[in-house]
């Protein structure tokens, strides 16, 4: 049996999905990946690959709409870059910040009740058109060029 890398990522982190703070190192463990960067070569005359970035947030207001500015300004082509963000159920402003971001090409899913990380981190990655999903947190710091 030849399972592909895409297997063994999904795998590992449906594995680890019962815990947020192992999934993202059991799936880089799994591809020999923990503590090197991740890099991708691509022919010069190839197309670039689409990228969606997703972003959940619970009661983020002081923090998502730092979060939504930094990932538009990465160094990627803006036709290839989807971005997704979703509200779970927050108490305090964060559904009026991401919906100011509409109008900028930002997906936007918002919901009243509280589901969860793992949850709304699914959904966003079934909404997801990108041939690479990359989340990242209200917290986490992207650089342009990341």
């Amino acid at each position: 049996m030849i399972l592909e890398t895409s297997d063994i990522i999904l795998a590992a982190s449906a594995l680890a999905s019962a815990s947020a703070f192992a999934a993202p190192y059991v799936t880089l463990a799994a591809l020999g990946r923990v503590g090197r960067p991740i890099s991708l070569t691509i022919e010069e005359d190839a197309e670039l690959p689409m990228i969606s970035v997703i972003i959940p947030a619970h009661d983020e207001e002081a923090r998502v709409a730092a979060k939504i500015e930094e990932t538009l300004a990465l160094d990627y082509p803006r036709d290839r870059v989807e971005i997704l963000v979703a509200d779970d159920g927050s108490r305090d402003g964060t559904s009026s910040e991401i919906i100011r971001f509409a109008g900028r090409g930002v997906r936007v899913l918002t919901r009243r009740d509280q589901r969860g990380k793992w949850a709304t981190v699914h959904e966003l990655v079934r909404a997801a058109q990108g041939d690479v999903v990359v989340m990242t947190d209200c917290g986490a710091t992207l650089a342009p060029q990341s």
